[in-house]
This record gives C-alpha cells, structure tokens and sequence, in this order.
C-alpha cells in the first residue's frame, strides 16, 4: 500500500488500533502547523516506539517527495499484510494503519491510498478477477481501516489500484516489495 496527499502537501497513513498511553500523550502533542518532515520524523519515532511493530520496521519507508508525504509499506515473503489472494487485512498491518491514521487525521491534508501487487498472476479462482481488483479491493480495505481509526471524514480522496504496473523492484516482478 502507498499513502500520500495529492496536494502540495501530502501525508499518508497506516498503524494498527490501540496505542499505549505513552504514544497517545505524544500524539496529543501534534501540532496542528507541524511541516510535513517533522511528521515524518514524529512518525517514524511513535512506529518506533511500539514493539508491536519491531518486525515491521524494515517493510517501512517513509520519505519526501514534491507531492508531499509518503509512506510505502511493503510486504516480504515472510510477513504478508493480507492472506495470499485476498483483501482481508491482518492484524498487523491494520494496527499501523490505525497509528497512521490517528497521526494524519490531526493534519489539514487529503490522503491517497495506492495498492499494488507483484507480476505473479492472481490464482483465486473467480472468473473476470485479476491483480487489478485485488489492488484496488486491498487499498480500498486500507481506506477503511483508516477512517475507522482516525481519518476525518472525507480526507481520503482517492484511492487506486495499480495491479503490478508500477513496480518498486522492475528488475524483480515477483518480489515481495512490489506488493504495497
């Protein structure tokens, strides 16, 4: 899944559900007029800061870009966000999703929320059901567990899939990183 903000300033989110009282007192802190690199970095310390997320920490990339703020979260072999063919989100990764949220739903911005699969051919069975709608139903699974933890109503505005057309590893299309 990939986060960002189509406006000049964008912001992405992602984290789980329950927050312990130590990240929840720093993210009552945020300011409402924090740029987007102190967010950026306030973010990565609270994901940092919960061992929840100690084996996620590699699959996490958040940067700058002159769209605004992205967070990409890619998937590896070994710890899949979703069950193989499906949207379902797991545990894990709708508890980031939720810290994500919680952190972007304080700040004035729109977010954008990105699926994308790896090159291997969807295998689930249904007829007229390729990685384009498993990329879509997965960022669209995302957008819901966000707004459910702390989006405002309305800051998501735009959610697609991309299927494996915009891959993070070209050179590797069945790399895991691709799935994001």
């Amino acid at each position: 899944n990939y986060f960002r903000q189509p406006n000049s300033q964008a912001t992405g989110a992602a984290t789980k559900g329950i927050l312990t009282a130590q990240l929840a007192a720093a993210e009552s802190r945020l300011p409402q007029d924090e740029t987007l690199e102190a967010v950026a970095k306030r973010l990565d310390a609270l994901i940092n800061a919960e061992a929840e997320f100690k084996g996620l920490r590699d699959q996490i990339s958040i940067e700058m870009t002159p769209e605004g703020l992205r967070i990409h979260l890619m998937e590896k072999d070994d710890s899949l966000f979703f069950d193989i063919g499906s949207a379902t989100l797991k545990p894990a990764i709708r508890g980031l999703l939720g810290l994500i949220a919680r952190v972007a739903g304080r700040l004035p911005n729109e977010v954008a929320i990105e699926g994308h699969t790896d090159s291997r051919p969807y295998q689930g069975g249904l007829r007229d059901y390729s990685n384009w709608e498993l990329s879509a139903d997965r960022a669209n699974s995302a957008r819901r567990a966000m707004e459910e933890s702390g989006l405002r109503p309305r800051q998501a505005t735009r959610v697609v899939g991309y299927a494996d057309h915009r891959l993070l590893e070209p050179e590797s299309p069945r790399d895991a990183k691709n799935r994001r």
